[in-house]
């Protein structure tokens, strides 16, 4: 079995940076959607790379192969929202996040699709190899992260192809800070919220309200971080019901998908829950969207959203 490597590029950055398991003080952690996941925690060292690399390192990389091809149907997908919509308005859960699988054949050159996810300068860009798994994303939300001391989380939910929100989004917004606020009281954590803003990943917008909390300490603030995940962003809220419903109705393993990654050191951390990416295999790969459901959702433009959603990576490729 090769050794887990990542590649990745901080948002809002032009460095790319590569982590390899081994001897080191650093840590690369993955953990599942499903709460009582085991993290994953390979320890190894973390050197800037340059782009050339990368991409000669990801092309000659020994993808794996699978003969299960499976892509939600359309039609399913817009009955399961709208049994989601009924159970909301019988009031058995608030707001749940229904998502998607599709199964796409194509051309493999992962140096290059990673190459050109970087493009995504907003976004936590990566791409990991583990125990025969590889995965890319470039994934618009920050689960948490500590650095110098710095603890911050960002709510971020809602989408829109042109910045424009309407009711049904700002709900879904309020459900998540509603989740996040709930989270930080009851841990006794004293934070601050910044102003609401539209900010976009690749060609779509959502709502963020980013929080700046005041640390315990390494161990109190990891955590916190587990306890957060996973957020109402992509379960829903309340927690059980709507994981309850998910289990039932998605014709799926998440795995991954919705789950959190990230590297630590002694002294930072920084996790981004995995959205916005895709499994890759050696003559396919697997994309993965999801959108919140609550009681003003439209269960046609819920469809769509995810479409749009998977073609920030469909793109690259």
């Amino acid at each position: 079995m090769e050794p887990t490597v990542v590649f990745f590029s901080p948002p809002q950055s032009n460095q790319l940076f590569v982590f390899k398991e081994g001897e080191g003080q650093a840590c690369f952690h993955l953990k599942a959607f499903k709460k009582a996941s085991e993290l994953i925690v390979v320890q190894g060292s973390i050197m800037p790379c340059e782009l050339s690399y990368a991409k000669d390192y990801l092309n000659q990389m020994v993808l794996p192969q699978t003969k299960a091809f499976f892509t939600s149907n359309h039609a399913d997908y817009i009955d399961m929202v709208s049994r989601a919509v009924e159970s909301i308005q019988q009031g058995r859960f608030d707001k749940v996040v229904l998502s998607a699988k599709k199964s796409v054949a194509t051309a493999i050159k992962l140096g290059d699709a990673f190459e050109n996810m970087l493009q995504y300068t907003s976004a936590f860009v990566y791409v990991f190899n583990y125990k025969g798994q590889v995965m890319i994303g470039a994934s618009p939300e920050l689960l948490m992260s500590l650095k110098q001391n710095a603890l911050k989380t960002v709510a971020l939910g809602a989408t829109s192809v042109n910045a424009q929100f309407s009711t049904k989004e700002d709900l879904e917004h309020e459900q998540i800070t509603a989740y996040i606020d709930a989270q930080l009281k009851q841990s006794d954590y004293v934070f601050e919220k910044a102003k609401r803003q539209a900010v976009k990943a690749g060609h779509l917008y959502h709502l963020q309200t980013a929080y700046t909390i005041q640390s315990k300490g390494m161990n109190s603030d990891l955590s916190l971080a587990m306890q957060l995940h996973p957020t109402s962003a992509v379960c829903g809220w309340p927690f059980e019901p709507a994981l309850t419903f998910i289990d039932q109705n998605e014709s799926y393993n998440r795995q991954w998908y919705t789950g959190f990654l990230g590297l630590k050191t002694d002294s930072s951390f920084e996790y981004y829950v995995n959205l916005r990416c895709a499994d890759v295999y050696e003559h396919h790969i697997e994309l993965y969207a999801g959108a919140g459901i609550n009681a003003f959702s439209n269960p046609e433009a819920e469809w769509n959203e995810i479409q749009n959603k998977m073609k920030t990576v469909l793109d690259c490729f």
